[in-house]
């Protein structure tokens, strides 16, 4: 099996490193989806912060409305590789798994080869666990904006490869 880690982006895989080690500190065992979204917001440069950012979701409302504290995470070194993909196959929630699998196949259908912050942010943004959709609420997130965002962003941006094929094709 091809290793799923080298289509994820180094955003993405900085994201799950440190969910990981967010879930630690906070002393689960295992990845919940509010780990996940902390680690999207603490990611300095991803298209999914800079989203966040705009619909006023920052470490500091997570903390606030649902008592999270991130820890000293930027001083810790990132997991290696191999060591991510073992607690991958470990130590996530049913959510979680669920939501990772569906950033992956966003990017597939948006034809994207690789899967980026912004596919995760619209797995979560578009789960229907329970857990999840409470997680919003209690953000008070205006959902249905972020959706609308998150779906017109990946669907231009899957326009791309025609755009590249017409300056190919008129260049012969």
């Amino acid at each position: 099996m091809e290793n799923i880690l080298s289509k994820f982006t180094t955003h993405y895989q900085k994201i799950l490193s440190t969910a990981f080690k967010q879930a630690t500190i906070s002393g689960r065992k295992e990845l919940e989806a509010v780990d996940l979204l902390m680690a999207l917001v603490i990611e300095k440069g991803s298209l999914a912060r800079e989203i966040l950012e705009k619909h006023r979701v920052t470490t500091e409302i997570i903390q606030e409305k649902l008592g999270l504290i991130a820890g000293d995470l930027p001083s810790i070194r990132n997991l290696e590789p191999q060591v991510l993909q073992e607690l991958l196959t470990e130590r996530l929630s049913p959510p979680v798994k669920n939501i990772i699998e569906k950033s992956v196949l966003t990017a597939w259908q948006h034809q994207h080869h690789y899967v980026g912050s912004e596919h995760l942010l619209f797995a979560l943004v578009f789960s229907e666990e329970v857990v999840v959709r409470a997680l919003w609420t209690s953000l008070g997130t205006e959902i249905k904006n972020l959706k609308t965002q998150l779906s017109a962003m990946l669907k231009s941006t899957s326009k791309f490869p025609d755009l590249t094929e017409a300056f190919v094709v008129d260049e012969l």
